[in-house]
């Protein structure tokens, strides 16, 4: 690994970033194999985004980055004499494989339902406190997923860009586990047989007991103004950390008596982890970047700092959750959240802004007036094509 700093290249704009070359291990006591190349302004960036880009299927378990400049390589008007003769070794190509002419991508199933337009109706779910406190969990995940997935295609470096839909990925990992065990809680109490499709997509709005703070518009030009890069890095590092305490909570010995959401905040845990200290790395290199970025960043938070009270509201649910033993109330997770946050925000030269009086809704069914347009977007497929699968 080079020994640059930092922040040596940090402020550079972004066509002169060096230039590093990628090296996975696909296996534990394998040869690193080059995987190709990618932008970054240092070391330790340059191995998140070859994470991102080169391991995000669990192609790898090592990664080494190095500085293109520092690599020596071979003439290419050497080709014969180093690599002769080649092209006479046909098994060495792939060409031997008959592919299909075409791929039937997607499948739909009507589950005995008639395939309509717009018609499928929505679902009632058990107002069950344990029911909900899931909902609730699986919710914040899929919404903050669906924002952070508007970036796709549009974040300001093609890394950046493969790995916030990695994120979001990972988040609607856990959000379909968290689905799929709220299945089986409501089936037992109930003996009503739902999928993970029907709580995702078939809800209506006053349903869904996401934050508010979730479903604000991260990408300019979605339902009305919303934040630019360092907002989105910002609030991923809020949700993140949030999440980690959670994920820890629910996963330490004793942290919860349902044994399944034990194992799904486990898996979460290590993926929370690496969101966390993916946004962290974004804060304090946009806090102490330059003057304007330090000021949108600022910006940002001053934006966003008056929905974070909501994330800690103790109710109803809240308390029959932890009096059943299923998880912790979210007020029990503010001091720690606070700390992880606060040694962020001193390394980025932010101050946390003062409390406010004004309360968002989100958790109890009151949302803010952008989530309606989220929604419609994301219900449209199930709403038109009920039982519809990739």
């Amino acid at each position: 690994m080079s020994n640059d700093s930092n922040t040596s290249n940090a402020t550079l704009p972004r066509n002169e970033w060096p230039l590093w070359e990628v090296f996975v291990r696909s296996k534990a006591g394998l040869d690193h194999k080059h995987c190709g190349s990618l932008h970054a302004p240092d070391s330790a960036m340059a191995i998140q985004l070859a994470r991102d880009v080169y391991t995000r299927r669990q192609e790898g378990t090592s990664v080494w980055v190095v500085r293109s400049e520092h690599i020596v390589a071979s003439d290419p008007g050497d080709k014969d004499m180093y690599f002769d003769p080649m092209e006479d070794k046909v098994y060495r190509h792939p060409s031997f494989y008959k592919l299909p002419d075409s791929v039937d991508h997607m499948q739909l199933r009507s589950r005995g339902r008639q395939i309509s337009s717009m018609t499928t109706p929505s679902i009632t779910v058990s107002p069950d406190p344990q029911l909900q406190y899931l909902l609730r969990l699986a919710d914040t995940c899929l919404i903050h997923a669906q924002r952070l997935a508007e970036w796709c295609g549009h974040a300001p470096v093609l890394e950046e860009d493969i790995a916030l839909t990695n994120l979001s990925l990972d988040l609607i990992g856990q959000s379909r586990a968290l689905y799929s065990h709220a299945a089986t809680v409501e089936q037992r109490l109930t003996g009503v047989v739902r999928d993970e499709d029907a709580y995702a997509f078939l809800r209506e709005e006053r349903d869904y007991r996401n934050p508010t703070l979730v479903e604000l518009p991260l990408r300019r030009g979605i339902s009305g103004p919303a934040e630019d890069f360092a907002g989105t890095v910002l609030r991923n590092l809020l949700v993140a950390t949030l999440l980690k305490q959670v994920w820890e909570a629910l996963s330490a010995p004793g942290g919860t008596a349902d044994a399944e959401l034990a194992a799904i905040a486990a898996k979460s845990l290590k993926e929370a982890r690496y969101h966390q200290q993916h946004s962290a790395d974004w804060v304090v290199r946009l806090g102490d970047g330059t003057e304007e970025s330090a000021r949108r960043l600022r910006d940002a938070l001053q934006r966003q700092w008056p929905y974070v009270a909501e994330l800690f509201e103790s109710d109803a649910t809240d308390a029959a959750a932890a009096a059943a033993g299923l998880g912790p109330r979210m007020a029990d997770l503010r001091a720690a959240w606070e700390a992880e946050i606060g040694e962020v925000f001193t390394a980025a030269g932010l101050t946390r802004p003062k409390s406010t009086p004004f309360r968002s809704t989100g958790r109890q069914g009151v949302h803010s007036e952008h989530m309606g347009f989220l929604l419609a977007e994301m219900q449209s497929l199930q709403r038109a094509y009920p039982g519809g699968v990739w």
